[in-house]
């Protein structure tokens, strides 16, 4: 068995006091220290939504490739094909003839629908 001296065992309860305390905070940090994000959903959009969402419209029948691009999942090849299309057989009619393009289906015309008019 080890002996030590009462200097020692003091400075032992010490150290050890220390290292229990600061073991403590830590944890108390840990479990106060935490951020909530709170994510607020309007539903009704507002007048400043209606007015922002034309400015942003894209003319289907008039619109160049770069401005195409603009709309959410369409890229270079997704707007080749558009001005193809629109070139081919005349303008559109409906924005659902949109499904005719080759790479545009229900997902991509319900994104773009939005920021699209004839």
């Amino acid at each position: 068995m080890i002996f030590l001296t009462r200097g020692e065992r003091t400075i032992l309860l010490v150290l050890s006091l220390c290292a229990i305390v600061g073991i403590g905070l830590n944890a108390y940090r840990a479990a106060h220290d935490r951020v909530t994000v709170t994510v607020m959903r309007r539903e009704e959009p507002t007048a400043w939504d209606a007015a922002l969402e034309a400015s942003r419209r894209v003319a289907l029948n008039a619109a160049t490739a770069s401005e195409l691009e603009r709309l959410p999942g369409i890229g270079p090849t997704l707007a080749a094909r558009i001005i193809a299309y629109r070139q081919t057989h005349g303008p559109f009619q409906s924005l659902d003839e949109l499904h005719n393009v080759q790479g545009i289906g229900p997902v991509t015309l319900s994104r773009i629908r939005p920021y699209v008019e004839l």
